[in-house]
């Protein structure tokens, strides 16, 4: 499976890169990854006028979007827009961060699962 990451390099810089979380068969159809540690889940709900200068991710956090969608754009200017199902591993934790925005007025729903 397909995740969307957000780091910042040496510079203090965000960008966007995609990572492979490993899926196996484990019968039935069913296909799982390892267990994940994780440390807490928040949930985020915001309106349709949710707009977030830059700022860094409060942790190192699997963001999922459960109804709505949101734009986030990196320090290097690239945006990306995230509905539902979707998944950001947010790592930019450090550095000059990053923007949120809804980009709709339904605004969003999100599962923030910390993971160290």
């Amino acid at each position: 499976m397909k995740v969307t990451r957000l780091f910042e390099d040496a510079a203090g810089d965000s960008h966007f890169d995609e990572v492979e979380i490993e899926m196996a068969e484990r019968g039935g159809g069913i296909s799982l990854s390892e267990m994940l540690p994780a440390t807490g889940v928040v949930l985020m709900g915001a309106g349709g006028s949710l707009s977030m200068e830059a700022h860094q991710a409060p942790n190192r956090q699997l963001m999922i979007v459960l109804t709505g969608e949101w734009t986030a754009t990196s320090s290097d200017g690239e945006s990306r827009r995230f509905g539902p199902g979707e998944i950001l591993l947010a790592e930019d934790t450090t550095g000059r961060g990053h923007a949120t925005a809804t980009p709709t007025e339904q605004g969003v729903v999100v599962a923030a699962v910390v993971v160290p």
